[in-house]
């Protein structure tokens, strides 16, 4: 089978599952929102360190010999093996910012820039 669709077929599996990842980790985070603080933290660590993980896990694909080496010697595959992998993790990240962030505001997960910028004021 030619590499490049190998790699493909990967990325395409890939952006699936960083999108079922992604689902996870926010709905994780809403549902332990209530919870006691100490309890609340150490587990949005953990979940944040598994995504943290789940991202990475692509460039193990270059330990693989043919794709490793094709990596190496090939600027386009590397570019195209760049572009694949931004292009999966952009796609959840627009998943996040429009599905889960907003509801993650409101449990108070991020704050938004308006309230940095009234901090900032009374300092």
């Amino acid at each position: 089978m030619n590499i490049w669709v190998f790699t493909l077929g990967i990325y395409v599996v890939y952006s699936i599952s960083l999108m079922i990842a992604v689902s996870l980790y926010s709905t994780a985070l809403i549902k332990i929102s209530n919870w006691i603080a100490l309890l609340k933290n150490f587990l949005v660590i953990l979940i944040f360190l598994i995504l943290a993980c789940v991202l990475i896990v692509p460039f193990t694909f270059l330990n693989f010999p043919q794709i490793g080496v094709e990596f190496e010697e090939n600027q386009y595959f590397m570019i195209f093996f760049m572009v694949s992998y931004i292009t999966s993790v952009l796609s959840s990240v627009i998943l996040f910012t429009k599905k889960y962030l907003p509801i993650l505001k409101m449990k108070g997960y991020y704050k938004s820039n308006k309230s940095n910028r009234s901090f900032k004021n009374k300092l």
